[in-house]
């Protein structure tokens, strides 16, 4: 993949560039920390302060619980434990750099499957879908999960 894109170095630095803005513009415009967000939100801080993987269900009252995986409230702990409690704006904006980094995962797997131009147009494909986009967006397991899952197909 790192050779098409050193001889591709101008589509792939435009598709990155307007891959960027298209999400960057979706966390400025259309942010969206829903209720789920705020679900896996309290079970990483939670975790975090007590070191109980809890939901909280009345003020001060936490209750373990299974109702969601570790992925994603792990990945909330780990941004809530450097950037402070609750800072959804830098979790987009992780976000928004994984989302971009699945379109080059996207890229390397047409290529291994088809052709390098086949990578070329999945690239491009991927950068500009406004509802991969809009995932990147949302504080949900969406992101993360796109990115792994085709991640590792490609470490097939």
């Amino acid at each position: 993949m790192r050779q098409l894109v050193r001889q591709n170095l101008r589509f792939f630095g435009v598709g990155t560039a307007t891959a960027l803005l298209v999400r960057i513009l979706f966390v400025i415009f259309i942010p969206k920390v829903t209720a789920d967000s705020t679900f896996y939100a309290d079970i990483a801080k939670n975790w975090l302060l007590y070191g109980v993987y809890a939901h909280t269900y009345d003020v001060g009252v936490i209750n373990a619980t299974f109702s969601r995986l570790p992925g994603y409230p792990a990945f909330l702990a780990f941004v809530f434990a450097i950037f402070g409690l609750d800072n959804f704006k830098v979790v987009l904006g992780i976000q928004v750099l994984v989302d971009v980094a699945t379109c080059f995962v996207m890229a390397d797997l047409a290529r291994r499957c088809i052709s390098d131009r086949a990578a070329k147009a999945a690239f491009l494909l991927t950068a500009l879908c406004p509802f991969l986009a809009l995932y990147s967006a949302a504080a949900l397991t969406e992101t993360l999960e796109i990115f792994l899952r085709r991640w590792r197909s490609t470490m097939r």
